[in-house]
């Protein structure tokens, strides 16, 4: 039991391994690039959701699992009124799909600049003294 705690703590820590091991898994099986680097990032981006709270939940914002939910939650809504006004008839696993996407490039950036910030304060704190 201690050993899938730890390797769930590591990929949960570290996204990029999840993507890389399913991106060369599918190599391995032959899959086109392009479809391989979908299936990583798709495979990824529920890794980065627990990675991102976590994350900002370790920086010290309150309710960060909450406030991402919410902020996701905005961007569909969003991204739903402006096909609605384009009035262009998407299905639902298109848009799914899309927003998944979106979610995925979000999540990275929200991820990388999680790791900037706790980098400042750590080297911050450690010249104060």
């Amino acid at each position: 039991m201690r050993t899938i705690q730890s390797v769930l703590s590591i990929l949960i820590l570290f996204p990029v391994l999840v993507f890389l091991s399913v991106w060369f898994v599918a190599k391995a099986a032959r899959v086109r690039k392009k479809k391989r680097t979908r299936l990583a990032a798709d495979s990824t981006t529920i890794v980065l959701f627990f990675a991102v709270a976590l994350l900002f939940d370790w920086l010290g914002v309150p309710n960060a699992f909450t406030n991402l939910l919410l902020f996701l939650l905005f961007i569909a809504i969003i991204f739903i009124l402006v096909l609605w006004k384009n009035k262009s008839d998407v299905g639902p696993s298109i848009v799914f799909r899309i927003l998944w996407r979106i979610y995925f490039l979000v999540l990275s950036i929200l991820y990388f600049l999680g790791w900037l910030i706790g980098l400042y304060r750590s080297i911050s704190l450690y010249v104060s003294g």
